[in-house]
């Protein structure tokens, strides 16, 4: 039978080990968070899609009054995101690429700002839209979503898990 250097056994333990406690603590953080989910990074006005969460907060009437809105949107939110999607690709590209180009990873980062901002702003444009629709009660419920993970126990805090029980103030 072939034996191992203690080093080698001592390594590979702790590698296990290692893993077996990134796996723990992910599984913990499933376990008090519930599922990872998109709504838990950023806020409301970064992702359109989560606007479609926040309606689902409003009654049927106030869903009425928001649907030709967001259908009026969409498109425009859809292209200023696939092209922001483009962006980030060509800037993943350029920062792998050896030798890096400078000039055209500064353009290429320019443009993504900018993007990203065209995006933000008809996510913006479409939020004034649907809040001068609603009544105050409704945007209060509408709105009170903003920055947080939707959570199936109702759980959730603000933007980070604070564990069961326990809520984060919405910035």
């Amino acid at each position: 039978m072939r034996t191992f250097p203690r080093w080698l056994v001592v390594v590979m333990f702790g590698s296990v080990a290692l893993n077996l406690f990134f796996v723990g603590m992910l599984g913990v953080s499933y376990w008090r968070c519930g599922p990872l989910y998109l709504a838990m990074h950023g806020s409301l006005s970064s992702n359109p899609y989560r606007m479609g969460l926040a309606m689902q907060n409003l009654d049927d009437q106030a869903r009425e009054k928001l649907t030709p809105i967001m259908q009026v949107h969409m498109p425009t939110m859809d292209n200023s995101l696939r092209q922001l999607r483009v962006k980030k690709a060509e800037v993943h590209q350029l920062l792998i690429t050896d030798p890096v180009d400078q000039v055209a990873l500064e353009q290429a980062f320019r443009e993504l700002r900018l993007q990203a901002q065209q995006a933000q702003e008809s996510v913006h444009r479409m939020m004034m839209q649907a809040a001068a629709t609603l009544s105050p009660e409704a945007r209060q419920q509408m709105f009170e979503f903003k920055g947080r993970g939707h959570h199936p126990r109702g759980q959730r805090g603000g933007g980070r898990c604070d564990g069961p029980g326990k809520s984060s103030p919405v910035q």
